[in-house]
């Protein structure tokens, strides 16, 4: 966007010296054109240099030389299907593939499970024995082999109320649970509402953003044709081509805003994968 922008002013330089020439302008015109056109040159170094130290950045952080080309995310990665913009949808989709809700639930499971081994220790311990034995005498019964067998019952009636208080542990580690489940669902509803409204709010950002774009576009499009017709100065030029730089950027950050506020739902609602940067299908 920068070389874009260069490109123009470089073109706006030319037409100020051909019409100093002719006398048609200024001085001052060929002058202002010149700083604009350094500028925008200056600008298009910064970019150059900002795109290299974040590449350096990226290499150091995977431990690799920087012999890698950045190439634009594929919007249809980051897609949400039209079906789970609906926030309650949304919900019930997050509810059912968020982790952190598996977790919850998982939770109420094992405390629902240690109080069941709680309470089987309110019943009778039945214990079972058999014994074998052969010799190569007999014995005074005139037998060689015997064998004996029992059944043990044990059963403890007064343990000084340490089965009731580890139920009631018990018994309060289950509500604890529950209400871990809740606060997180409550935190999963409230996390896929604001990102419902936050891709809302981006997209129709998007939409103005691209409208602006246009606008600007003409806008310039005309006073570039004003200009060669000597009906407008240059400084008129070079506000309306400031406008149409600033449109243009905000464009690139509306658009890049889309695309986190669809990374946001995706990750709110449990469809985002981050190991594989692909959605996970419902």
């Amino acid at each position: 966007m920068q070389e874009q922008l260069l490109d123009v002013r470089r073109g706006f330089e030319r037409d100020a010296q051909n019409r100093l020439e002719v006398g048609d302008v200024e001085r001052l015109a060929l002058l202002r054109a010149t700083l604009d056109r350094k500028e925008a040159e200056q600008e298009v170094v910064r970019s150059r240099n900002a795109y290299a130290n974040a590449k350096s950045a990226l290499a150091a952080l995977l431990a690799r030389p920087v012999d890698f080309d950045v190439a634009l995310p594929k919007e249809s990665a980051v897609a949400i299907p039209v079906e789970v913009r609906d926030v309650s949808a949304a919900e019930t989709t997050a509810l059912e593939r968020r982790p952190d809700a598996a977790s919850a639930r998982l939770d109420i499971d094992l405390a629902r499970g240690g109080r069941k081994q709680i309470l089987f220790e309110y019943l009778p311990d039945l214990y079972a024995t058999a014994n074998y034995t052969a010799t190569n005498v007999a014995g005074l019964t005139g037998q060689a082999t015997m064998w004996t067998a029992g059944l043990s019952l044990s059963w403890t009636l007064l343990d000084g109320g340490l089965r009731e208080a580890n139920l009631r542990e018990a018994n309060g580690r289950i509500a604890e649970a529950r209400a871990n489940l809740r606060g997180a669902e409550e935190k999963i509803r409230d996390e896929v509402r604001r990102a419902v409204t936050d891709l809302g709010t981006a997209e129709a950002n998007l939409g103005t953003a691209e409208e602006r774009v246009k606008l600007s576009w003409e806008s310039a499009r005309l006073a570039k044709e004003s200009f060669e017709a000597g009906a407008s100065t240059y400084l008129q030029v070079t506000d309306v081509n400031a406008t149409l730089a600033n449109a243009q950027l905000s464009l690139v950050a509306e658009s890049l805003n889309v695309q986190l506020s669809r990374l946001a739902l995706a990750r709110a609602m449990g469809l985002f994968d981050p190991t594989g940067n692909s959605l996970v299908e419902p």
